[in-house]
């Protein structure tokens, strides 16, 4: 009999289930069964197969809702685009709302993996593998519940110089366009002349968003800024990320900051009404439909 305390190869837990290996491994690879990747095989904590069991005995299924965040998590962390995405798929079937799906689900997830990378058992290669997966995940999710309407106005994104972290910057985007937003991403390393011509050309622009991860690029945030004022100073800039703080308008002339992509929402909301005077509706047709002409 396996150790009940120890790890289980897929082979024994094939064998506590009583069911096929080939179905054990299915387990793994759609992110049912948590587990971690040993040389070329898989192995599982022998407590996470009893609670599998446990849950397929009296639920008649190994998939409950709590679930799924690890099982998430296994699957970024193994850098398996398709199983991940059926986990995603689940969560929204069963009724989680898109939001929670991006924030608790998606970005849960990755902090997990972030903080499993830490461990001495666990290779950094996981969070690397966990973030690119990501990536493709978000860009699938906002294609997925991006719907024409009309747009309550636009948002440019984007990471200033010596910023290459963009992945945070593409949630915020998609969690901003899912309350009608047209947002317009431009990507990573952006110089500030590149913000201030998004900002400048934007219909009903309602504010520049700028994500900052380390604290040494706060400069380049104030210089961005400081550019983006000059087409018109009063357009607001929004900066939010790891390096982001109350303090953050007053270390780089921003109008406002977010502590998370929820708090960034409500920002945006804010913004959107304080901004209507400065709109001019254009006498031609109606503004283009939210989504129209995003970069991501």
């Amino acid at each position: 009999m396996p150790d009940p305390t120890g790890e289980l190869n897929l082979k024994q837990v094939a064998a506590v289930l009583g069911v096929h290996y080939m179905t054990a491994y299915r387990y793994v690879r759609t992110g049912r069964l948590a587990a971690r990747q040993v040389g070329t095989g898989w192995v599982v904590d022998a407590g996470d197969v009893t609670a599998f069991a446990a849950r397929a005995a009296g639920d008649g299924g190994p998939t409950p809702a709590s679930n799924w965040r690890p099982r998430l998590a296994t699957t970024l962390a193994a850098g398996d685009e398709t199983a991940a995405w059926r986990v995603i798929e689940q969560a929204l079937a069963a009724g989680m709302p898109p939001a929670q799906c991006y924030l608790d689900l998606l970005v849960g997830a990755i902090d997990d993996v972030s903080g499993r990378s830490a461990l001495p058992h666990a290779p950094v290669a996981q969070e690397y593998l966990a973030m690119a997966t990501s990536a493709r995940l978000v860009a699938r999710l906002g294609a997925r519940f991006r719907r024409p309407g009309r747009s309550r106005g636009t948002v440019v994104f984007g990471a200033p110089l010596g910023e290459h972290h963009t992945l945070a910057i593409s949630i915020v985007a998609d969690l901003v366009r899912l309350e009608g937003f047209n947002c317009l991403e431009l990507g990573a390393d952006v110089p500030p002349e590149a913000f201030a011509g998004a900002a400048a050309d934007a219909y009903r622009l309602v504010a520049v968003g700028i994500g900052v991860t380390t604290a040494s690029n706060l400069e380049a945030v104030r210089s961005t800024v400081e550019v983006v004022h000059r087409v018109d100073a009063a357009i607001p800039v929004v900066v939010g990320g790891q390096a982001a703080s109350p303090d953050a308008g007053r270390l780089t002339g921003a109008d406002a900051w977010a502590s998370d992509g929820r708090h960034a929402v409500a920002v945006i909301g804010d913004l959107a009404q304080s901004r209507r005077r400065f709109w001019v509706v254009e006498e031609a047709g109606d503004p283009p439909a939210a989504g129209v002409g995003a970069a991501g």
